[in-house]
């Protein structure tokens, strides 16, 4: 599809077709100390009518320090390797979307499944197959750390024994629990401004 684009075309969607940003070299911080380990009951005030406030631009602070951006996509950055966050807030709640953070393996798309595989050797791997360009491909790649979605172990399709896929997801549990009640009320707040910031990070197209 992006070969048949004429180069104005190009230009006006060079945001879109660029390759993401990769992270997977840069080294995650320094973990934050505990505030709590957050479930939905403790969180009541940020959902309902009258949900608890937040700020979007402090909101995307946390999105980094969460280390969402490991592999979502919000406006023009982030990796696609999970599902783009752009425009999550027209499809689900901010319930919905607290559930999800909060319990990241109680509904799983299957695309986004980890899988488990064992090969000859009896060695085990868990993680997310990377889709490749070619089926016939004789190697197959799994991403065996959701924080580093850029690296990933290579195998041999021969020497896979057994591949069984699981019903967890890459994401792991308990991002939330170094951060505020506040500083949550910023990141859905920043969920929920994504269509928008999308907007405005658009790049206009040339005279």
């Amino acid at each position: 599809a992006v070969k048949t684009l004429s180069e104005n075309e190009r230009s006006t969607l060079e945001e879109w077709i660029s390759p993401p940003e990769s992270l997977a070299d840069e080294p995650l911080p320094e973990p934050r100390p505990k505030v709590r380990a957050w479930t939905k009951g403790d969180l009541t005030a940020l959902v309902g009518n009258d949900p608890l406030p937040g700020d979007p631009q402090r909101g995307a602070t946390v999105f980094r320090e969460a280390l969402c951006n490991r592999c979502h996509r919000a406006g023009l950055t982030g990796p696609a390797v999970g599902p783009d966050l752009t425009y999550v807030a027209r499809r689900f709640t901010r319930g919905d979307m607290l559930d999800s953070i909060l319990k990241p393996s109680q509904v799983v798309a299957e695309n986004y499944r980890n899988v488990q595989i064992v090969t000859e050797s009896g060695k085990s791997y868990v993680g997310r197959l990377l889709t490749e360009g070619d089926f016939r491909s004789e190697k197959l790649r799994i991403s065996v750390d959701p924080l580093r979605p850029g690296n990933f172990v290579e195998l041999d399709k021969k020497e896979i024994a057994e591949s069984e896929p699981m019903t967890t997801s890459p994401m792991p549990e308990g991002l939330l629990d170094s951060f505020t009640q506040e500083e949550i009320a910023d990141l859905l707040a920043f969920l929920e401004q994504g269509a928008s910031l999308q907007s405005a990070g658009r790049r206009q197209p040339a005279d």
